[in-house]
């Protein structure tokens, strides 16, 4: 009776990590990127289908990031596009739209003055890219006017 009851509890896992995996698709077909990753993070974690759950979840947090930074909201798309891992097929494209909008965020820092927040921007662009070869003069622009300003 015992073997039975397990293989009862497995199948039902199972079949809700299906389910999950299902509704992810469902998610991730109608572009709402926030349940896709919820479905997908509980499958990869569970069963057989982990591996594709988790580029799933890659690409969501890359579409996601990708939607927010054409709209001009680069705070946001950096939090998603930081969670798209090396493994996953378009990893390079993350990570330039991630150095673009850490560009953005830390010249429109850099304009408004507040160099503490360009240079934290800008640092990170510096080892993200080598495509914005401006950072490195902002970044050091922006210390020495926090210099100047602590003096």
């Amino acid at each position: 009776m015992r073997p039975f009851i397990l293989i009862a509890i497995a199948t039902i896992a199972l079949s809700g990590c299906a389910d999950q995996f299902n509704a992810g698709n469902e998610a991730f077909a109608r572009g709402d990127w926030k349940k896709a990753i919820f479905h997908f993070d509980h499958v990869a974690g569970t069963n057989q289908n982990r591996h594709a759950a988790r580029e799933l979840t890659a690409r969501a947090y890359f579409n996601w990031g990708k939607e927010l930074y054409e709209a001009g909201q680069s705070r946001k798309a950096i939090d998603k596009l930081a969670h798209v891992k090396p493994e996953f097929a378009e990893y390079q494209e993350a990570r330039e739209l991630f150095s673009a909008c850490n560009f953005f965020m830390g010249k429109e820092a850099f304009d408004r003055h507040d160099w503490s927040e360009a240079i934290k921007y800008l640092n990170i662009v510096r080892s993200t890219s080598s495509n914005y070869k401006e950072s490195r003069t902002l970044a050091k622009k922006a210390h020495a006017e926090l210099k100047k300003g602590k003096s």
